[in-house]
């Protein structure tokens, strides 16, 4: 027991002492090259929550945040330790030269805000790709060229084709787009910048990277075709829907424009499988895609219809139909097909009153073929328990969908199930069943629910609470709790002997009791005393909030200060304007009551908008 003692006070100080050394720090790369991925990682040594990204404007975003995270404690020879690592980390771009600044990320830990360092990233120059000529006279270099589909070229080296299996869909209904990439170069180096993305519509990826090739004609040139990503989407609304197209970045080797030759045999020469070719880097994007849903027909639509679109059926079954009170019926209902299987909800059955009920265990397999789509089966398992024995009935279950071949709704109905339930081991004389009416209490046995009854409590002879665990629980918990309440004590002597931190604490409040006193003057329009207070409310807060001297303060200060607390670009500009016009307000012309009434609602929105952001 001492050693367990000893242990629990070693953990608790060793803990106490782990979360003063909080380190919230960023990395990444530098320098780095145009065209070049690098990886930003944010890390915290300890449990995050709440993290909050920057600002990444100079640099294309390719992936993140992806968050991970380990913990470990070891107690070795009597001594604890504690490893925590949380990280988040994204995959840049970098797309332009010059010197860049990551702003700073935030993040809580035990209740507490953490801000990180910011990063620097310089960014050179791309390489420059080398392409020699055939000819022992001369070579050329050439730098990549990050374009769009959109080229210069009469005839396009590469680009995406998008085809889609129907654009006059039904809500519900499966659509079936394939993205096709047309090539007549060597290509090498590819990825997918921006997937495509449908608002309003619910997708899943159905392939990606067929390998299977092939060659087509277009406009008289031949091209290599290959399918490069296929999905299945399911609109969830009427109306017109844009995609977002899908972005795919490649490198190809391309004939060399420098070279100029009469040299009848240099045609044969300028593939670019012999060398005289430079290599560039192209983004290609998909065609626009819009679909025009249409609503599933009102007429002829069933009451228990929940919105299944395309082709199915139904197999209800139970396990068993003669069995006892409180014992267990399993209710298996699986549906199977081709379209939103996903989407579809449990159908709605009428249990008897006497059954106890639970919600289903819900499973799935899905089945991704490109050129059906989506399909498979989902199976809703019900446990049932009858309490009271008789004879009871489970009416067929109806299962609805709107059938995209016959253009109507289709109702599939499962046989009538019925019940023999004999009197149970623990029922005894308590069959007591009342039911008024749906919606009213089911009276089962003894309460709503049988009480099990349990045997009586002993207790051993001879037992004594002294030197039991109980006895041991008691002596460690109030020393415990005395050692905690001390820490807590120093702890906040700690925090008010700052006066920074006291400053910041009472900031708002300050400026809410300021803002109030402004009200008072504006009802008894003393327009110069509340230009004052209002100054004072707004500054003072800005000054306190931030430990900034008032002499210090200005225009400029308080917009760095709010930048780097991660501020909301527009609320910046609010604050600002709201600070601009505590000064120009008494010397503008008009109705003053207006005038202070606009200026005291801008002091206040910004006040309170401004603390729930830093929050």
């Amino acid at each position: 027991m001492k050693k367990i003692i000893y242990i629990l006070t070693i953990l608790f100080f060793s803990l106490s002492s782990f979360a003063d050394n909080i380190e919230f720090t960023a990395s990444s790369k530098s320098p780095v090259r145009v065209g070049e991925r690098f990886r930003l990682t944010y890390s915290v040594n300890g449990d995050g929550e709440n993290f909050h990204a920057p600002q990444i404007t100079d640099f294309m975003i390719l992936s993140g945040p992806n968050s991970s995270s380990n913990s470990s404690i070891q107690i070795i020879n009597g001594k604890v330790s504690r490893n925590m690592n949380h990280s988040f980390s994204y995959i840049l771009k970098a797309t332009k030269e010059g010197v860049y600044t990551i702003p700073a990320a935030t993040i809580n830990v035990d209740g507490k805000k953490y801000t990180s360092n910011t990063i620097k990233v310089k960014v050179l120059k791309g390489n420059n790709v080398s392409s020699s000529s055939t000819s022992s006279t001369s070579s050329n270099s050439n730098n990549n060229n990050l374009q769009t589909n959109n080229s210069s070229e009469k005839t396009p080296y590469a680009f995406i084709k998008t085809k889609v299996s129907n654009k006059n869909p039904y809500i519900g209904e499966q659509v079936i787009v394939s993205y096709d990439l047309y090539y007549r170069v060597n290509i090498s180096n590819y990825n997918f910048e921006q997937l495509p993305s449908y608002p309003g519509c619910w997708s899943q990826k159905i392939s990606e990277g067929n390998k299977s090739q092939r060659t087509k004609f277009v406009d008289g040139v031949q091209y290599n075709v290959a399918e490069i990503f296929k999905e299945a989407v399911f609109p969830q609304k009427s109306g017109k829907i844009t995609a977002k197209p899908m972005q795919f970045s490649v490198n190809m080797r391309v004939k060399s424009k420098n070279r100029r030759s009469r040299d009848p045999f240099d045609s044969f020469f300028d593939d670019p499988f012999f060398g005289n070719s430079q290599s560039i880097q192209r983004i290609l994007s998909s065609d626009d895609i819009s679909l025009n849903v249409k609503n599933i027909p009102v007429k002829g639509q069933p009451i228990d219809y929940t919105g299944a679109v395309g082709s199915f059926t139904m197999n209800a079954s139970v396990d068993k139909t003669t069995l006892k009170a409180n014992e267990a019926i399993n209710l298996t209902i699986k549906i199977n097909g081709t379209g939103n299987i996903s989407l579809i909800d449990a159908p709605a059955i009428d249990f008897p009153p006497d059954f106890e009920t639970y919600d289903p265990e819900i499973s799935k397999k899905i089945n991704e073929s490109p050129t059906k789509g989506i399909s498979g089966t989902k199976t809703f398992k019900y446990l049932l328990i009858p309490r009271v024995k008789g004879s009871y009935t489970i009416n067929p279950i109806h299962f609805t969908y709107f059938d995209l071949i016959k253009k109507e709704y289709v109702t599939l109905s499962s046989p009538q199930f019925k019940f023999e339930i004999e009197e149970g081991q623990d029922n005894g004389s308590q069959n007591i069943s009342y039911s008024a009416s749906k919606e009213d209490i089911k009276y089962l046995g003894s309460d709503i629910h049988f009480i099990v009854t349990k045997p009586m409590e002993l207790q051993k002879k001879g037992y004594l609470f002294f030197g039991s665990i109980a006895f041991w629980l008691w002596v460690i918990i109030p020393i415990l709790l005395l050692i905690t309440i001390f820490f807590i004590k120093k702890f906040l002597s700690k925090r008010n002997g700052n006066i920074a931190l006291q400053k910041e604490r009472k900031a708002t409040r300050i400026a809410k009791k300021r803002l109030k006193a402004a009200e008072k003057l504006k009802l008894n329009n003393k327009s110069q005393e509340f230009y004052d207070e209002i100054a004072q409310a707004v500054w003072g807060y800005i000054s306190d909030k931030f430990n900034l001297q008032l002499s210090n303060l200005s225009i400029d200060s308080v917009r760095e200060k709010l930048i780097d607390k991660n501020i909301d670009d527009e609320l910046i500009k609010q604050f600002i304007s709201t600070l601009e016009n505590c000064e120009y307000a008494r010397f503008a012309p008009g109705d003053k009551t207006e005038i202070m009434e606009n200026l005291y609602n801008m002091a206040q929105e910004a006040i309170i908008k401004t603390e729930k952001e830093l929050k």
